[in-house]
């Protein structure tokens, strides 16, 4: 079978097509090609694993539309186009379901994706699903706990385990995206950075217009910066200068640890040691902060 394409992905979006990881990130930056990589992964993993079915969602149904499948259909897989003859698909628009009629195993079903908005309470209708790939754009829009349970449905015994692959995109967004792919480098994760400096096809003066944002949100959406996420208390915070390297304070320092229980949000516990002033001084200033003595 001959099929036709024009995609020609850049240096950051070959590194994430090539990521042997069972969950892969890609973004960053605004203009770094994030779409086109999940649509291509899409298509990528529906041709090469007959009767393959995977899920595709955004938090929110018409962003959806808007985004992964604009660009589906009008870049990826244009309908009517050689490549959508050769691969046989169809587009079932009530129930988002493209079908690759011409992919699928000796006497058994296509392979088929359904696109659909995680609203409409539409999370109780993933459970039960059996799939070979899930796919989420701008993944900061969606709780950690849908991520999860996507990844306990990736038990379809037709597609191997290395092709069975969670795929999010986001931007730079405190969160769990943050924690688990950037933060902590979980086992089995792979986040890959691009920004607009990486995609050749975007217009030489794109840059420009950040020009007028703040430098925050430059860093962030522009720079693919994971630190500068918004709405931080210290918004000058540096981890290069403001984090010290691990060491073991001297037991002469003052121990201090704070906890909130977190009846809505998750707890949090909050170590601090200090080597400034004597313990017997410390002590006293800080019976004064809690009490509220002047």
């Amino acid at each position: 079978m001959e099929i036709y394409s024009s995609y020609i992905p850049h240096e950051r979006q070959i590194e994430a097509h090539c990521a042997e990881e069972q969950f892969v990130g890609y973004g960053g930056a605004m203009g770094g090609g994030k779409t086109r990589w999940l649509c291509e992964m899409i298509k990528q993993l529906s041709v090469d694993y007959p009767g393959n079915f995977g899920l595709v969602c955004r938090a929110s149904g018409p962003a959806l539309k808007q985004t992964v499948l604009e660009m589906m259909f009008s870049e990826v897989l244009v309908p009517g186009s050689k490549e959508w003859q050769a691969l046989e698909c169809d587009y079932n628009k009530m129930e988002g379901i493209l079908t690759f009629g011409a992919i699928r195993e000796e006497g058994g079903s296509p392979s088929r994706v359904w696109f659909t908005g995680l609203d409409n309470a539409n999370t109780e209708r993933l459970k039960s699903l059996n799939l070979g790939f899930f796919a989420i754009e701008e993944a900061t829009e969606v709780p950690e706990a849908v991520f999860i349970m996507l990844a306990t449905r990736l038990r379809r015994k037709n597609v191997p385990r290395i092709a069975r692959k969670g795929l999010i995109t986001a931007n730079p967004e405190a969160g769990w995206i943050k924690r688990r792919f950037i933060d902590q480098k979980l086992p089995n994760h792979k986040f890959i950075f691009a920004n607009f400096k990486d995609n050749p096809h975007l217009p030489e003066d794109y840059a420009d217009l950040f020009e007028t944002l703040p430098q925050r949100w430059k860093d962030k959406y522009l720079l693919g910066n994971w630190d500068a996420a918004s709405g931080l208390v210290y918004k000058e915070f540096d981890p290069d200068f403001h984090i010290v390297p691990r060491f073991t304070p001297p037991q002469r320092w003052l121990f201090l640890r704070g906890l909130c229980d977190g009846q809505q949000n998750p707890g949090a516990c909050v170590g601090a040691a200090s080597a400034i002033g004597s313990r017997e001084v410390l002590e006293q200033y800080i019976g004064i902060i809690v009490t509220g003595k002047q």
